[in-house]
């Protein structure tokens, strides 16, 4: 398998991760709405499911920009949640999605340093998901959390493969430009006959005359080339 397709291979597995976490949620809220006299669909949920969503989306088609874009409302959602309600749990999944951001840019940049770190976001989400399950009780209820669990558990594997896409598609980096007459040898001006040349003799005066405003050949080199190709 190439580096390619197992980059292709990685992005739909954290989008099919995502979609599933996504559609679990958006049932589970819908049905406790339903049976709770009191509890409504918020504006923040629906920023959450358009987040998740969007990871879904972005990963599937492979857009980098689309993925910066989502994981950015679902960084600013962790941003405001820390705000009004500050938790360890929050804190690690704010960060676990801006790194995402940061990670992404990085590599439409071309940094390698993208390959080193690639797991992080998924390593910073499971450390805040074990965290909040030890201080919410959740392993002494496991018969009543095991969904939440593993519900959570499915994002941090979509957080990993997304990760693992990141890494194959560092853009490489721009090559640094090449001088075009480093290499000419001034000394071939004259033992290249006219005819021998498949540009056309205007284009050749510029390139004699470009040549000598960089001062790879002098003033005389550059008249008689210009007196050759003019036929004079």
């Amino acid at each position: 398998m190439t580096k390619t397709e197992s980059g292709k291979k990685y992005a739909l597995i954290a989008a099919i991760c995502y979609a599933v976490y996504a559609i679990y949620n958006i049932i589970n809220r819908i049905i406790y709405v339903s049976n709770s006299e009191y509890a409504t669909i918020t504006v923040f949920n629906i920023l959450f499911w358009i987040g998740m969503l969007g990871m879904a989306v972005a990963l599937f088609v492979k857009n980098q920009k689309i993925v910066i874009a989502a994981a950015g409302v679902n960084a600013l959602l962790g941003a405001y949640y820390i705000v009004t309600y500050f938790s360890l749990w929050n804190l690690c999944d704010f960060l676990a999605y801006t790194s995402v951001v940061v990670f992404v840019v990085l590599t439409i940049k071309g940094n390698d340093v993208v390959k080193k770190i690639w797991f992080i976001p998924a390593a910073v989400l499971l450390l805040g998901c074990v965290i909040g399950w030890t201080t919410g009780g959740y392993f002494e209820f496991l018969s009543a959390a095991w969904k939440s669990m593993l519900v959570s558990i499915v994002e941090i594997v979509a957080l990993l493969f997304a990760g693992m896409w990141v890494k194959e598609i560092v853009a490489p980096a721009e090559a640094s430009p090449v001088n075009e007459y480093a290499t000419f040898n001034p000394q071939s001006i004259n033992s290249t006959p006219a005819s021998s040349s498949a540009i056309g003799g205007a284009d050749k005066l510029k390139m004699y005359k470009d040549l000598l405003e960089s001062g790879t050949i002098t003033q005389e080199e550059f008249d008689a080339k210009k007196k050759q190709i003019l036929g004079l």
